[in-house]
């Protein structure tokens, strides 16, 4: 059995009894605590890089091509592709993973039932004043399987900001990057795949 240092249980104690603010859930949703035992069993939040490993197994044994739309700024090209390279493509969901040990205590959890149809939604959000760039992060899961993932970044510096939003499904992922420069010029990329 694993030890634990009074420091780490500490922070996960202060971690756990810190309030954030949260976004009010729909009438007919429930916001479930997750159970303290959920922060030993290795990782603290959902496993990104998994879940996108997983979902590259099956996208290979799924039928080519896929169509590939980048806009830029309005302007839009559409490429068929008969091959995509996982890691490069996805490589901006991969970097969002927040399962490193300096982030363990920076985001409150928030776990949504939609118990009508069979949903469940897990939701990441940073506590209030935390300066991270994942601002948010939704899981869906059907049937207790993860189905999609969204996730919003931000970044900012003294010479511009920027927003990430970025989006997976089964059906393919998009990524739309917004930057605004201190000259009040604005810059919006979007990368739509369709699977």
């Amino acid at each position: 059995m694993k030890k634990y240092s009074p420091a780490l249980f500490f922070l996960l104690c202060m971690a756990l009894s810190c309030t954030t603010e949260s976004v009010s859930p729909p009438q007919n949703e429930e916001i479930k605590e997750i159970n303290f035992d959920d922060y030993f069993t290795g990782k603290v939040f959902f496993d990104l890089p998994d879940f996108l490993d997983a979902e590259r197994e099956i996208f290979l044994k799924g039928v080519f091509p896929v169509e590939k739309t980048v806009i830029l700024n309005g302007a839009s090209e559409t490429q068929t592709l008969d091959s995509l390279d996982w890691e490069l493509e996805l490589g901006e969901f991969y970097k969002s993973d927040i399962n490193k040990p300096s982030l363990m205590d920076k985001y409150a959890i928030q776990k949504i039932a939609f118990d009508t149809i069979g949903w469940l939604r897990l939701d990441y959000v940073p506590y209030k004043g935390v300066d991270v760039a994942v601002r948010r992060m939704e899981i869906h899961f059907s049937e207790e399987k993860a189905t999609s993932v969204t996730i919003v970044k931000e970044t900012k510096n003294m010479l511009n900001e920027g927003q990430k939003r970025l989006s997976y499904s089964r059906n393919g992922y998009e990524i739309k990057n917004i930057r605004s420069s201190l000259g009040g010029t604005t810059d919006t990329l979007e990368i739509k795949v369709n699977f």
